[in-house]
């Protein structure tokens, strides 16, 4: 049984691949072609999310490297090898895109839709392989309540392109699973972070904007944001859903070994306690040295700082306003209670964020 994993050198992927050769599981990685040979890649992957030598010396014995690129044909290759690869695989599980918030709609449809189309060619040569996608929540869109996992949905729009780009990734998935009455698992995770004890090397997303409100006050004197506050377009009652990645990986990997109940099983890989918008703030503010706090209304008359942080955090600022709760209980069915979701404190946060925080400011 060897498992087809692409996105395997990024964030959630390395963790991924790490607690697959735990389990001395052989792996087929899809790796874009680079100056770095692709399993020194793969290792430091694994460096950065914490394996030990020994799982990046079995990286060695048990990962076979493709170099290629989902976003082309045939993932590069020619379509010999492209489909001799597929005949010796059992199970595809599909990481890579772009999940910039930021990104335009150009170069999410190029990894995130075009990569998708290319997957499910390489899955019609092997109608036996298992197929995983994962996904995220984000393909709600900008809908509110509670968001079931059987659902999608995209009458309010999206707040973004990467949302929509992975809402269409899905759709397309669907209808190739409906027409070629092909298994598919889908997981949804909300916003991953990591563990406070790990490398950051890996930027999830918060730690992504965090190292770019970072570099954002660094052009700032210091005596400027001495003692500071800063104001942020955002619902003091909002809430977002944190979840741990080893908390993530642990259920896909469980539920991936279970015979499925239906045709396409969509679940949402979420955190059981919502993380407060207030909560949020005060683990930046604790990082950047700026106190952070949330106004209702456009910023009319911003201060140097706030129109920092706006310009700089655009693209995650919609987020700030959101009030949902995602429904996982179809993944409550499948899961053993064994498997507990950390909750995110605001401890949490700031050691999850702190790598790319205030020492770039103030040293």
């Amino acid at each position: 049984m060897t498992i087809f994993i692409t996105g395997a050198t990024g964030f959630l992927g390395s963790y991924l691949l790490k607690a697959l050769l735990e389990q001395h599981q052989p792996v087929v990685a899809l790796v874009r072609p680079h100056k770095v040979p692709p399993i020194e890649r793969i290792k430091a992957s694994l460096s950065c999310c914490g394996s030990s030598h020994h799982i990046q010396a079995l990286a060695s014995q048990l990962v076979r490297c493709i170099e290629g690129d989902i976003s082309q044909q045939y993932f590069g290759l020619s379509l010999p090898e492209f489909r001799s690869l597929a005949d010796n695989i059992s199970s595809v599980w599909h990481l890579a895109g772009t999940i910039d918030l930021g990104a335009n709609s150009q170069r999410t449809e190029a990894t995130n839709l075009r990569g998708i189309k290319h997957i499910l060619e390489f899955l019609n040569f092997n109608p036996t392989a298992q197929f995983c996608h994962v996904s995220t929540t984000f393909v709600a869109g900008k809908r509110t309540g509670t968001i079931y996992e059987e659902e999608l949905l995209h009458h309010l729009g999206f707040e973004n392109p990467y949302e929509a780009s992975k809402y269409h990734a899905e759709f397309l998935i669907r209808f190739w699973a409906e027409l070629h009455q092909r298994q598919v698992t889908i997981f949804r995770p909300s916003i991953i972070t990591d563990t406070p004890s790990s490398s950051k090397t890996h930027r999830h997303t918060l730690a992504t904007l965090a190292h770019i409100w970072t570099i954002a006050l660094s052009k700032l004197p210091k005596q400027v944001l001495e003692k500071a506050s800063a104001r942020l377009p955002a619902d003091s009652n909002a809430y977002l859903n944190i979840v741990p990645v080893n908390y993530v990986v642990q259920s896909m990997i469980t539920i991936a070994r279970q015979s499925m109940p239906a045709l396409i099983s969509t679940y949402h890989i979420v955190n059981p306690v919502d993380v407060s918008l207030l909560t949020l703030l005060e683990s930046f503010s604790q990082l950047l040295g700026v106190w952070l706090y949330p106004y209702p209304h456009t910023l009319t008359d911003p201060s140097p700082i706030e129109k920092l942080l706006v310009k700089s955090g655009q693209a995650f600022l919609p987020y700030l306003f959101q009030r949902r709760r995602f429904d996982d209980s179809q993944l409550r069915v499948v899961i053993p209670p064994t498997i507990h979701c950390p909750e995110v404190t605001k401890f949490y946060l700031v050691a999850s964020i702190s790598e790319f925080g205030s020492r770039l400011i103030y040293n």
